[in-house]
């Protein structure tokens, strides 16, 4: 096995094991951290690493690796280490369903190619998605029959955390330079403190207003709930001085409470990324809202995220089963496009709060 593992390889092809750093044994966690730090938050993304280092010079990978490392943050550094060491020959997103052994949505798999020598100026790769396809044999089909991209790859560096796309995201400004994101909190006890508006006799007490995802995309949705907040200091409070005490630390149940009394779009983080006007109350971890720095913008980010445009772009850059807070805004945003939009369909001003939903 040593003499094996000590050889160059001119291809080396395989279906890398998974395991994140939290269940990890201490001595394979402090391995992966010395020799594969970029890719140590998963042994997926080490074996990557490790199987580029099995090639020779001019070797290929042909790898089946999940799919969360070509656009999850914690991977940029390790994104940019194997675009600019190697040259990528065909990225294909499989998604979920592509085993006959792993049921749901448990895997999201990919398939990689890429050759140990170093990456010439106007190098492209083949890049094929066939992540909607339902069925691992309607998968199989696919990859034959799919549309293939072009995706040059040192293009890929500019894209915001380097993330892995096969077309290109325009030349507009990222949503991020107009708007911030802000991550919904977590009570860690739902049966104590959350609840919907009509199983109490009245918002009073402690308890206060709580908006999560829409139904749908709607100007207003996900009001339904109520938060036991009692400004912080009562049973929510005294549950997490208890979890210190036990050892764990955690902010969470605070997250997003600075933004309270603020106007922007709060949007659901899975499936379609359902999303309504946000009403400046409490709002919970399903949920993330998009603030605009300038409030006059509001009427355009809300066109812009309402459309499937929003959505497909978002989607370009994670296609994970939940796309983190901060993914909401690193898409290209034609504002002035959207101000038109916005001023066409709303006028001076976003319609007020309604709903027929009794």
């Amino acid at each position: 096995a040593a003499r094996l593992l000590g050889r160059k390889f001119s291809l080396v092809a395989t279906n890398v094991p998974y395991l994140g750093r939290r269940k990890q044994a201490a001595e394979l966690a402090n391995h992966l951290a010395e020799f594969y730090p970029e890719g140590a938050a998963d042994l997926a993304t080490c074996f990557i690493d490790r199987c580029t280092r099995l090639c020779s010079q001019g070797g290929t990978c042909a790898l089946v690796t999940p799919q969360s490392w070509l656009f999850l943050t914690s991977y940029t550094s390790f994104r940019s280490q194997l675009l600019t060491a190697a040259t990528w020959g065909m990225v294909v997103r499989l998604g979920p369903r592509a085993f006959e052994t792993v049921s749901g949505e448990v895997v999201h798999a990919a398939l990689l190619i890429l050759s140990q020598r170093s990456c010439p100026s106007q190098s492209a790769f083949a890049g094929i998605d066939v992540s909607a396809m339902r069925t691992p044999s309607e998968k199989a089909v696919g990859l034959t029959v799919a549309g293939i991209a072009r995706a040059f790859q040192r293009a890929q560096l500019a894209n915001p955390d380097v993330r892995i796309v096969f077309s290109t995201l325009g030349g507009h400004p990222l949503l991020g330079t107009v708007a911030k994101t802000s991550h919904g909190q977590t009570t860690f006890d739902s049966p104590r403190f959350n609840a919907a508006f009509w199983e109490i006799d009245k918002i009073s007490n402690g308890w206060v207003p709580q908006q999560s995802t829409p139904a749908a995309t709607m100007l207003y949705g996900g009001c339904h709930y109520v938060l036991r907040w009692e400004d912080g200091r009562g049973g929510l409070a005294e549950l997490m001085k208890l979890k210190e005490q036990e050892g764990y630390s955690s902010g969470v149940w605070r997250a997003g409470v600075a933004d309270w009394g603020r106007r922007g779009v709060i949007v659901g983080q899975m499936h379609g990324l359902p999303c309504s006007l946000y009403m400046g109350c409490a709002f919970d971890d399903n949920a993330s809202v998009i603030i605009p720095t300038d409030e006059a913008d509001l009427p355009a980010i809300w066109s812009f995220c309402s459309s499937p445009d929003f959505n497909r772009l978002v989607r370009q850059v994670d296609s994970s089963v939940k796309v983190t807070s901060r993914t909401l805004v690193k898409v290209p945003c034609d504002l002035a496009h959207w101000r038109r939009r916005a001023g066409d369909e709303f006028g001076d001003a976003l319609p007020t709060p309604n709903s027929s939903d009794p």
